[in-house]
């Protein structure tokens, strides 16, 4: 799924089972599903678990020069240096889109901005 947000386009794909698992985990442990984006915010041990599996192997940034470049840990450090909104939007957008039919259940309503399904 290609998504854009603050001028920049971004290609995310969804988690094989074993990450999808382990990140559900991550998140139900760390309270995201009780307090949301607080609890990103609250745990940056827990929040770069969740980058390493969201970003590393399952999202893309096309470039300047329109290629698509993994978000490594490199690459996630410098360019959202100073855009720290935009990466918890992107972190945001993709937990939801990984967890979009679990997201679906009505007990979760209101924890991610928006709608729970993709663009």
């Amino acid at each position: 799924m290609e998504y854009e947000f603050d001028g920049h386009t971004y290609q995310l794909s969804k988690l094989g089972l074993t990450d999808a698992k382990e990140t559900l985990a991550k998140l139900q442990t760390m309270g995201f599903f009780d307090q949301g984006l607080e609890a990103l915010i609250s745990s940056p041990e827990s929040l770069d678990v969740l980058e390493r599996k969201l970003f590393r192997q399952n999202a893309q940034w096309m470039n300047e020069t329109g290629h698509w470049v993994p978000l490594t840990k490199e690459i996630t450090e410098s360019h959202f240096a100073g855009r720290l909104p935009a990466y918890f939007n992107l972190m945001v957008k993709a937990i939801g889109y990984n967890f979009e039919d679990f997201l679906a259940g009505g007990w979760t309503t209101g924890l991610i901005p928006g709608e729970a399904s993709p663009e």
